[in-house]
């Protein structure tokens, strides 16, 4: 228990003092976020998502080279994979749109674009994603078509098109069964709700916007 609390009082103050040197080499994007602040946005800077995505994925069969950059209005992500005996580069643009947020439905639309699929290196010419690949018989045009042939999606994605998807994350039982998330739902949707997410410059924002007539109902 003692190393436990060691461990974990050492990775909060690791986390400080890079947070603290961060806010010092970047004073200006420490002004923006205060901007963005007072215009009702939270703005998340895409460095904290990267260090994120650094700090949680790993092992030895986890993406490597990860890319997190803003292409306005959605951000462009790319990792290396090991696929079918491959290795093999992929990037794709997303972007959110269509934010429904009820007491009964967390549904948005993810938009899919700029795929790009390619082996790296001299990959196995045997393997089934490198035949294809080369064969140009994959559309990465139509990302959401090749979605689509996956045997078993996951519950949250209600809709599959040509370049995006729906999803409803109150699909998963674990959040649309769950009583806690109803009630905070319940709560904080006639008086708020995401009107926007999008990135700008080098960051995500995410818009709030604040519905008066439910503050006055209280």
């Amino acid at each position: 228990m003692r190393a436990l609390i060691s461990n974990t009082l050492g990775s909060v103050g690791r986390t400080l003092t890079t947070a603290g040197r961060y806010v010092v080499a970047r004073p200006k994007t420490v002004a923006g976020l205060a901007r963005h602040a007072a215009a009702g946005r939270l703005a998340i800077p895409l460095d904290a998502l990267r260090w994120l995505a650094e700090s949680l994925i790993s092992g030895k069969n986890a993406p490597r080279d990860l890319t997190i950059e803003a292409r306005p209005p959605g951000i462009h992500l790319g990792a290396t994979v090991k696929a079918m005996g491959a290795t093999i580069r992929a990037a794709i643009t997303v972007a959110l749109s269509d934010i429904e947020i009820s007491p009964s439905a967390l549904r948005f639309t993810i938009n899919l674009s700029d795929l790009d699929v390619k082996p790296v290196g001299d990959a196995n010419p045997s393997s089934p994603i490198v035949g294809l690949l080369n064969s140009g018989a994959l559309d990465l045009s139509k990302p959401g078509n090749l979605l689509a042939l996956i045997p078993s999606k996951p519950a949250a994605i209600v809709r599959i098109a040509e370049d995006h998807l729906v999803v409803d994350l109150f699909e998963v039982a674990s959040i649309g069964q769950n009583p806690t998330v109803g009630k905070v739902l319940r709560a904080l949707t006639p008086v708020l709700t995401i009107s926007e997410l999008r990135t700008a410059g080098d960051m995500l924002l995410i818009g709030f916007r604040v519905m008066p007539r439910g503050l006055s109902r209280r």
